[in-house]
């Protein structure tokens, strides 16, 4: 299903189906962590051990009714990056932003930052809602030169996102649209 959004270049945005469950899965855990993710500036491995997500767990989150997950792709389908977007109240709860580690500062996460207004939008939410590492300065930067602003309200770090080896909680960062 193509999603009606119009990106600069030829790169497309379409809703992630459950054949795309070990590519999305890959390309997750490549850009949080392992050596491709070194090489991107979103990496957790540093800290975090482990996968960042299993096949399982991109098939469960597919599969939430109450949660849009698009991949942003080539024309010809090379899959460049992902986002889910579940709804929560009146926001949008945006997770699991992800750009191809060797295309991360080329744009591609800020379209995706731009689709998801306009799916909140389109869902008549008021605010996106967004959780972020607390030692990711320079991510919480990132999403604060786009208009998202710290809450003050934090929540642990699942340990199914994996292990720590770094005390690291969540914050939470808001942004009204």
């Amino acid at each position: 299903m193509l999603i009606p959004w119009c990106m600069e270049g030829p790169l497309v945005i379409t809703t992630a189906e459950t054949g795309d469950i070990a590519a999305i899965t890959q390309l997750i855990n490549n850009a949080y962590r392992g050596e491709t993710a070194s090489k991107g500036w979103t990496s957790e491995g540093e800290y975090v051990e482990g996968q960042r997500i299993t096949e399982d767990g991109t098939a469960e989150l597919l599969a939430r009714e109450d949660t849009g997950n698009f991949k942003c792709c080539q024309p010809w389908g090379e899959l460049l990056g992902f986002v889910s977007l579940g709804q929560k109240d009146q926001s949008i709860y945006l997770s699991l932003l992800t750009v191809a580690p060797h295309l991360q500062d080329g744009g591609i996460g800020r379209q995706l930052l731009a689709f998801a207004e306009t799916y909140a939008h389109s869902h008549s939410k008021t605010a996106i809602v967004i959780t972020v590492v607390n030692i990711r300065h320079s991510l919480i930067a990132w999403y604060e030169r786009r208009g998202y602003q710290i809450t003050g309200n934090t929540c642990p770090f699942s340990p199914e996102a994996g292990r720590t080896s770094k005390e690291v909680h969540l914050i939470e960062m808001k942004k009204d649209i």
